[in-house]
């Protein structure tokens, strides 16, 4: 039994890798990394105040990458800052109308190789796929609490 769920697992490292070599490729070709282009989709699709804390909570990076990445987009006209009424030391991060922009048009070019990819799934397939991944999440939580 623990052989197969060891091949198992490691069949769901080489898709998570896989997955993420994706991601990291089409980012590249798209002249930005990974990271900034996750730190774009948080920024934009984030409901609310957006914060470096809440970018770091949500995609697990360091601190300094986050600072570093919502810095460049600032230089680049992209992104500025406000302050944050609740939290003096945490500022409010907000797209400029071209950072707006460019993430509506990157993050939409990638929603839609998304969509296709979803699409030459049947809808069970993909039900299965969303169901499988909450269910690994919350089996990892479990585990990794104990």
């Amino acid at each position: 039994m623990h052989d197969e769920i060891k091949l198992q697992i490691k069949k769901y490292y080489d898709d998570w890798f896989s997955i993420n070599k994706l991601y990291h490729d089409w980012a590249r070709h798209h002249n930005i990394s990974q990271k900034t282009l996750f730190v774009l989709y948080e920024i934009y699709h984030t409901d609310g105040p957006c914060t470096q804390v809440s970018i770091c909570e949500k995609t697990s990076y360091q601190k300094q990458t986050v600072s570093q990445i919502v810095n460049s987009l600032e230089k680049d006209g992209l992104l500025f800052k406000t302050k944050n009424p609740k939290d003096l030391r945490n500022k409010i991060l907000h797209l400029t109308m071209e950072g707006t922009s460019y993430a509506r048009s990157l993050l939409s070019e990638l929603e839609n190789l998304e969509i296709q990819a979803f699409e030459t799934m049947d809808a069970t397939d993909r039900k299965k796929v969303i169901k499988g991944l909450h269910i690994l999440s919350k089996s990892l939580e479990k585990s990794f609490d104990k």
